[in-house]
């Protein structure tokens, strides 16, 4: 999986049914727990 597409799918929200949506589920959670924080791909 590219590091674009985990990018979209934590900004948009989506990526439940992708094979990696337990790992997205605890990214979201603990970038709630800092608070505030950036996510963006750099190319």
């Amino acid at each position: 999986m590219d590091n674009l597409i985990v990018v979209q799918a934590l900004h948009n929200n989506v990526g439940h049914s992708m094979v990696a949506a337990p790992i997205l589920q605890d990214c979201r959670v603990m970038l709630r727990e800092f608070g505030k924080a950036v996510v963006e791909h750099c190319i």
